[in-house]
């Protein structure tokens, strides 16, 4: 059984088929479990619903029918031989911007939000938002200071009713608050995360060295499979086997910090 994280590669390659290979290839080197690509090249013969792939990897799109209006701008990329069960959801059935997909019990939100009548954070708003083991991550093509605290002007229409939608489910910004994402300065691509993965240790940068050319930074996120190994304390206070004589030693030895700010009985009860 597979114990080690789940590590995600996730970029906007902006429908250039080079961008799209480089990226497929670099996390196939990295040795990524999943790759997250919004705006992916595919061939304009919609018919054939050709896109990029790679022979490390299974693809997945939540669409059956392509046409110049209804096309997959998200695909998601489950690593081969790696220990992976990963198994495509449509909670939203067929959709050209969401890719859901669930490897190992974590479930996978690759979300494209365009800022036209295919709004997928305007969709995902309208239901109810996952409670565990959850992460959402993507280009999400929203300017709110929730991410990008230096935003000057308004923020994007919909972002409030998103971030409602986010904090109903308690999900957590995993990516840099601030860290610019795109070339031009601001913060679109996204990862968000549900508590328990929080405090499994799920984190998210921006890396680099993993550029594919786009006009995207890349993300890495990683997830661990089961909650990091906690350090325990000495256990509870047996108060019948104290030796007086040597715990009030000890008590003189290491006096306890004076207790301040509860001035009177009930704020001692209440505390």
């Amino acid at each position: 059984m597979r114990n080690k994280p789940i590590t995600i590669f996730q970029a906007n390659v902006a429908h250039a088929r080079p961008a799209h290979l480089i990226a497929l290839q670099l996390a196939f080197q990295h040795n990524f479990d999943l790759i997250c690509i919004q705006e992916p090249w595919i061939s304009r013969e919609y018919h054939r619903k050709f896109t990029c792939s790679h022979p490390g990897y299974d693809t997945h799109i939540a669409l059956d029918s392509w046409d110049e209006d209804n096309r997959p701008r998200a695909a998601t990329y489950a690593r081969k031989g790696a220990g992976l069960q990963t198994e495509q959801l449509r909670p939203l059935g067929q959709q050209g911007d969401l890719v859901v997909t669930i490897s190992n019990g974590i479930t996978v939100y690759n979300v494209y939000n365009a800022n036209d009548r295919h709004n997928a954070a305007a969709l995902l708003a309208c239901q109810r938002a996952p409670k565990q083991k959850t992460v959402i991550l993507g280009d999400f093509n929203m300017h709110h200071r929730r991410w990008e605290p230096q935003l000057v002007g308004s923020p994007t229409n919909g972002a409030a009713k998103f971030i409602r939608w986010l904090d109903s489910g308690h999900l957590t910004l995993l990516s840099n608050s601030g860290d610019a994402t795109h070339n031009r300065g601001h913060t679109l691509d996204l990862a968000f995360a549900t508590p328990d993965l929080l405090i499994w240790g799920a984190s998210a940068m921006i890396e680099n060295s993993l550029h594919t050319t786009s006009d995207h930074s890349t993300l890495t996120i990683t997830i661990p499979l089961r909650e990091r190994q906690r350090v325990h304390g000495a256990g509870k206070l047996m108060t019948g086997l104290i030796e007086e004589p040597v715990f009030r030693e000890r008590l003189q030895l290491y006096p306890l910090p004076p207790c301040t700010g509860l001035a009177t009985e009930d704020e001692i009860d209440r505390e």
